[in-house]
């Protein structure tokens, strides 16, 4: 890992050879999986686990949510290794009052946050413990925290302007329509898409309130993938390429409405059959450029 404008060659090291990586080693433990964490953690040297940095829902990574057997456990973890746990809250920070680690009822050592909390402009920050933010006190010597955009009055006057529209109440509003839009999503693929048995699903949804993904499986999801976000496209609905979706204190009930109507209208067209050898794909489109019938 590369700090900021390579401050990591800068840093000590007892390594013969240079890098312009960090000296430290990292693990990486699979995603609410306790047994395996564990299991990389007990290999790691005693008294050398420094920090276990983890997203209480994975953004980029599928909006996967942690569970919270899954997050007490690395709390626990944390704190038997002396080690300081660390919530990635940039992206979950906007799905509850006081961020994911509120609805859990987990207090990290550091969360980082981002985003929109600097109303739009560029903006990042962290907080935790006292004993661990005093090090960054400039009196102390002890550490230091550059960056292109710090002390920007700008950034600061426009987020302070964003926490003055987005309370609570308005943050409570736009995550209940979140999930809202993620149970009738899940519903309408269940309906006209049912589950087999041992069989990967074609398509389902996953998240947390307000942020939220659409996934497809099978050998030719990314065609599914494509398929549904140019469908999504061509009715006026914009998301992510892969399928990724965070709505706004600016989307409201008509809104969803809408989506579900595009949505319904794509797993009606798409139509996906198996066999024992083979697996196929029709999907029927009016009046667009995929023509009257796109075989795969």
């Amino acid at each position: 890992m590369n700090g900021y404008h390579g401050r990591t060659l800068s840093s000590s090291t007892k390594r013969a050879e240079v890098s312009t990586n960090s000296n430290y080693d990292f693990v990486v433990a699979s995603y609410n999986d306790i047994a395996d964490t564990d299991a990389i953690v007990s290999k790691v040297r005693p008294g050398s686990l420094a920090a276990i940095l983890v997203e209480p829902m994975r953004g980029a990574g599928g909006c996967v949510p942690g569970t919270s057997t899954f997050l007490d456990h690395l709390r626990s973890l944390a704190t038997s290794h002396g080690a300081v746990l660390i919530f990635d809250e940039v992206m979950t920070s906007r799905l509850n009052y006081g961020g994911l680690q509120a609805a859990f009822g987990i207090k990290p050592d550091i969360t980082t946050v981002g985003k929109y909390l600097g109303g739009g402009m560029s903006f990042g920050a962290f907080g935790g413990r006292r004993e661990i933010l005093e090090m960054f006190d400039p009196r102390t010597g002890k550490a230091t925290h550059a960056g292109t955009f710090n002390n920007n009055i700008f950034t600061m006057a426009a987020g302070v302007a964003g926490a003055a529209i987005l309370n609570r109440e308005i943050l409570d509003q736009l995550n209940s329509l979140g999930d809202n839009l993620r149970e009738k999503i899940a519903l309408a693929i269940e309906t006209c898409i049912p589950r087999q048995e041992g069989v990967e699903p074609k398509m389902f949804v996953q998240g947390v309130g307000s942020i939220l993904a659409v996934h497809f499986g099978g050998r030719h999801y990314e065609i599914l993938k494509a398929l549904f976000y140019h469908h999504m496209l061509d009715r006026g609905i914009f998301i992510a390429a892969r399928g990724f979706i965070a709505l706004s204190i600016e989307t409201k009930a008509h809104h969803v409405e809408l989506f579900l109507r595009a949505l319904a209208e794509y797993v009606d067209n798409c139509q996906i059959s198996w066999c024992k050898t083979r697996e196929w794909i029709i999907f029927r489109r009016r009046q667009c450029s995929f023509g009257s019938y796109q075989c795969f």
